[in-house]
């Protein structure tokens, strides 16, 4: 039995419970009979599912870096521009610097190589990325690059996934038309296609869309529950779904997923991961809401006030957001004009952290 063969098989095709212990086996195996090559490979799969899969980023970067490092030595800028995207992927919400640094690299290296579907590839890890910067203009440039590239292969998945980052990004931009135009581009590619983690996010932008541009919420809730149940354990899509759940039932008064949904990027590291002060940003118009549903006036001002302020994802976003004029009046209303204009001015010196104890001071947990 050639134990090369049977490790480099096993690597691309696992099988079992423990995955992990696979791929282990195959870095234990290249490293004894100094196969440098398999090596890289395997710490790279290694890394990959360390980092992504299971959620543990610094050891399964570890892994990565150790492969980076072989490819560099053996040239192989195939293999280079894939690990230096693992990597960038691993850092997630961590470091948004060291991710887009990373993807940038990447990037380069696979378009000296011409490796159109990695380009497509880093190119939708730089869109993710990049979105808290709310700097949409380069997003856009990403997503058009990745789409012609998409058409060019007839890479039918691409181009949904590309269609994907469209409808997010008019979400944010307030150009809900525009967003349900290409959730409903995307979902019918995905009606044809074998891709879970596809749909989910169509259905998720879809939901978010009727809820946004229809006020259709009961419709929007029924199409988040059929998809990912509000409880769901974490995957790539909670803090999405989370974020759709929230206005979804901002516009059909149900405090305490509204409460669930607002309090959920304050306890993310639980879920082991950091969206740090800048992704936090993008759920501010959902602690907005809570704050005001549980009757905090005040600093539901102040919150309004930091999202006009610096909320940079989310201005064009709460534009457009039906719920937001009647929150508006009646904070105006219980603290009269001259209190109400005080606090949002007070928000817009305030950073997002500094409504975290107001959010989990009264936790209403889980909605069953």
């Amino acid at each position: 039995e050639n134990p090369s063969l049977v490790h480099r098989l096993r690597i691309r095709f696992p099988e079992g419970d423990d995955i992990e212990s696979v791929y282990q086996q195959a870095v234990d195996s290249a490293r004894q009979r100094g196969a440098k090559q398999e090596l890289a490979v395997a710490l790279n799969c290694l890394g990959r599912y360390v980092g992504h899969i299971l959620n543990e980023a610094e050891r399964g970067e570890g892994y990565l870096q150790e492969a980076l490092i072989l490819f560099e030595q053996f040239g192989d800028d195939f293999y280079l521009g894939h690990v230096l995207d693992d990597i960038s992927f691993s850092y997630g919400y961590r470091d948004l610097q060291k991710r887009v640094h990373y993807a940038q690299k990447s990037l380069a290296v696979r378009e000296k190589s011409g490796d159109l579907f990695g380009t497509a590839g880093v190119l939708g890890n730089l869109v993710v990325s990049q979105f808290w910067s709310g700097k949409f203009d380069p997003i856009i440039a990403y997503i058009e690059r990745a789409l012609d590239i998409a058409r060019q292969t007839n890479d039918v998945r691409n181009l949904a996934w590309q269609y994907v980052y469209l409808a997010e990004v008019c979400l944010f931009q307030g150009r809900l038309a525009e967003a349900m135009s290409h959730a409903l581009s995307a979902e019918k590619i995905a009606q044809d296609i074998y891709d879970a983690d596809l749909s989910i996010q169509v259905n998720v932008n879809k939901a978010s869309a009727l809820a946004l541009l229809k006020e259709d919420y009961l419709q929007a809730r029924q199409i988040l529950e059929n998809t990912v149940p509000v409880d769901a354990e974490f995957t790539m899509h909670k803090a999405n779904a989370t974020m759709a759940y929230g206005l979804v039932a901002a516009g059909l008064d149900d405090k305490e997923t509204l409460h669930y949904a607002a309090s959920f990027p304050f306890e993310a590291s639980k879920y082991k991961i950091d969206f740090g002060p800048l992704g936090l940003t993008w759920f501010s118009p959902i602690i907005l809401a809570d704050l005001f549903h549980r009757e905090q006036y005040v600093p539901a001002a102040e919150c309004l006030g930091f999202t006009l302020e610096k909320g940079i994802i989310t201005l064009g976003f709460i534009e457009s957001w039906p719920v937001l004029d009647q929150i508006v009046s009646e904070l105006k209303e219980n603290l009269g004009e001259k209190a109400y204009q005080e606090a949002i001015q007070r928000g817009k010196t305030m950073s997002i952290l500094d409504f975290e104890a107001d959010v989990l001071d009264d936790d209403a947990g889980s909605p069953s």
